[in-house]
């Protein structure tokens, strides 16, 4: 069997430069603990990446929705100010 396939042992800290611990070394307890702490940040990143996706999507749908604004202010500026278009209105004064 080459060293690729081994197995690395698992291992955590507390701190990034702390000392690192075995997984494999805890008590049946502290094993449940360790897979809740791990499990509870896995949900969290997923969803920080949801968040992102939903944020990324919402800015996405906000900016069609400027971008068909500033389009249709233009056309309504064009017909009120007389621009190109046959039909202009009034202006009250």
């Amino acid at each position: 069997m080459s060293e690729e396939n081994k197995k690395q042992p698992l291992t955590f800290t507390f701190d990034e430069d702390g000392q690192e611990y075995l997984v494999d070394d805890l008590s049946d307890e502290n094993k449940l603990l360790y897979n809740q702490v791990v499990f509870s940040n896995n949900q969290r990143n997923d969803f920080l990446n949801q968040r992102a996706k939903v944020n990324f999507e919402l800015q996405v749908e906000i900016e069609k929705c400027e971008l068909y604004s500033q389009h249709k202010s233009n056309l309504l500026k064009d017909a009120v100010e007389g621009g190109d278009k046959e039909e202009t209105v009034e202006v009250v004064q």
